[in-house]
């Protein structure tokens, strides 16, 4: 059934009461050139095992241009030119719609964040889409906006973070002149009122990690420490003036993958491929190094029960996968399957992906391998075959490992969720057009895909 969004919204209005009781005459309206399609009925009680696949719900099909769009818990919040609409991610019902320009940031429980192009936080009000404040950010680097849509040139944001009371919001950006700068803001969650700044001279790189009345945050050189009610700075922690690719805080350390690959300047004088990083684990009570572990290059960091498992990303398609212990930073294993995925880990096994299209179930303790198949269409890995050379990383959605595949001979993405016991498939799901972007929800998986006829699906997934 496929129903036009106005007239899908139309039926829940209510006229209001006036003095002339004609019905009033619609003005014509622009009909939109995307369609709303209810696909199936959602049956809360009906089983749901890991054999049962991942069905789409509904979907937006027929969008011109690459919309830019938000996962929240329970909502899809899209922009369709300077509106702002709050979709229902079971029913597809529209909750709201609001006129206000800026770029989504996250959404927290009870709030949605953007972020304007005069450098300010917006804070809207999930349940209703009203302004709640907006708060001024210092404006390290550079920011362009175009329709709506917000690219940030040689700057970032990353947050808000939700702390009790607080909202956290750090800023990374740079110059040619000043180099890199940056801060961590502590606003007011109900006023938006700054209640201190962080200044990181090397910016904020990754979302804020609060552990009780503490928060950790690193920066590209430097790691740091300081009290959520006062913002002190009780320790610095320097690292390698690289770019941090994973931050976070376990069992009394705090993990930094630090990295880079690029070009560099050799002893000659001439430039060539420089590719290298350190894994750091420090104590969170000094800041001092526990133990440092030399990785590859740039690696983001998995942990399960005391393992950290990490691809260490290298030229031509990847390096290799492997395994330090949280305790004492040495290697446990490593599996020389090059890949460009970063590996999902549960319940004890690593998922990994090689760039044959050949799907590995890893013991996470062992590194030995419990399973392999090859992959229902291709990964897409390689030097030449994207900007990261994947096509998309496995993901974990309701407990349940899912890995994705182009089938270029059908034009069809294909997620797989797997049996890790089995080491194989244990459900297949096809989608019409190809993967431009993946992101899940408890309960949910949205995907944007792009179509033979170059336009643009956002379907919403569920079992």
């Amino acid at each position: 059934m496929a129903l036009t969004l106005p007239a899908l919204l139309a039926a829940s209005l209510l006229l209001a009461p006036g003095a002339d009781t004609r019905p009033p005459v619609p003005e014509p309206a622009a009909e939109p050139s995307w369609k709303l399609v209810m696909e199936s009925a959602r049956i809360p009680d009906a089983p749901r095992t890991a054999t049962t696949p991942l069905a789409s719900r509904w979907s937006l099909e027929g969008l011109d241009r690459r919309p830019a769009f938000l996962l929240g818990g329970e909502a899809l919040y899209l922009r369709d030119g300077d509106d702002i609409i709050r979709m229902d991610l079971n029913t597809a019902r529209k909750a709201w719609s609001v006129t206000r320009k800026g770029a989504f940031l996250r959404e927290v429980p009870g709030a949605l964040f953007l972020f304007t192009e005069d450098f300010k936080i917006a804070c809207l009000d999930t349940a209703t889409g009203a302004l709640r404040w907006e708060a001024q950010l210092g404006k390290e680097g550079g920011a362009t906006f175009f329709k709506g849509n917000l690219n940030i040139v040689q700057g970032a944001v990353k947050g808000p973070v939700l702390a009790g009371d607080r909202v956290l919001v750090g800023t990374f950006g740079g110059s040619l002149f000043k180099g890199t700068t940056g801060s961590l803001y502590a606003l007011d969650l109900a006023t938006g009122k700054t209640l201190w700044t962080v200044e990181a001279e090397d910016g904020v790189e990754n979302l804020p990690v609060v552990v009780g009345d503490k928060v950790y945050f690193g920066g590209k050189a430097a790691c740091y420490k300081v009290d959520l009610a006062t913002g002190e700075q009780l320790w610095k922690a320097s690292t390698r003036n690289d770019n941090q690719w994973s931050f976070k805080v376990v069992d009394g350390s705090v993990l930094v993958s630090s990295g880079h690959y690029g070009s560099a300047r050799s002893a000659r004088g001439d430039y060539g491929s420089s590719f290298g990083g350190t894994l750091y684990a420090l104590d969170t009570e000094s800041g001092a190094v526990r133990w440092k572990f030399d990785i590859g290059g740039p690696s983001v960091v998995r942990e399960e029960k005391g393992l950290l498992v990490a691809l260490e990303w290298g030229m031509m398609g990847g390096s290799r996968l492997s395994c330090v212990k949280l305790a004492t930073g040495e290697k446990g294993w490593e599996l020389k399957e090059k890949s460009s995925a970063t590996p999902a880990l549960l319940a004890g096994r690593a998922v990994h992906l090689n760039k044959d299209n050949q799907v590995f179930v890893v013991d996470a303790a062992t590194g030995k391998v419990t399973g392999s198949f090859k992959a229902a269409g291709d990964f897409g890995m390689g030097f030449f075959k994207g900007p990261w050379g994947r096509f998309m990383d496995p993901r974990v959605l309701d407990g349940q490992a899912v890995v994705g595949s182009w089938d270029k001979a059908k034009g069809e993405t294909v997620l797989q969720s797997l049996d890790l016991d089995k080491g194989a498939p244990a459900s297949e799901t096809r989608v019409k057009g190809e993967l431009e972007a993946y992101l899940l929800s408890p309960g949910h998986c949205l995907m944007l895909v792009k179509g033979a006829d170059a336009k643009y699906s956002l379907k919403v997934l569920s079992r």
